[in-house]
């Protein structure tokens, strides 16, 4: 998606390169609950857009949840430093599972 006019302000070409990456790749947020100690409460939750369906594609998101799983226990009770980790985990697993780059976003809670 592109914008153009001056009601939006000036863009930079930072800004078009994230919006042609969001337009050919998508994004992934997941969202984990987590104890106070750092343990995971239920299950992540995934939200994509442009990328895949979560519905449609159980098998990716399957492993999705087990690299995300693993990327928490892994990195402890520092809720930025587990976002990162995660982020950077899932990002690398849904890049050798599909050959595509989303934006990807880890929320920890």
């Amino acid at each position: 998606i592109y914008v153009q006019g001056s009601s939006v302000g000036d863009i930079g070409p930072a800004v078009i390169q994230d919006r042609e990456v969001l337009s050919e790749n998508g994004f992934v947020v997941v969202v984990v609950d987590t104890a106070e100690n750092g343990m995971i409460i239920g299950k992540p939750d995934f939200v994509t857009r442009g990328f895949a369906d979560h519905r449609d594609s159980q098998e990716l998101f399957a492993g999705a949840e087990e690299v995300v799983i693993r990327a928490v226990r892994r990195h402890g009770e520092d809720r930025r430093q587990v976002a990162d980790k995660v982020a950077d985990s899932l990002g690398r697993y849904l890049y050798n599972e599909t050959r595509r780059r989303p934006v990807v976003q880890a929320i920890i809670k």
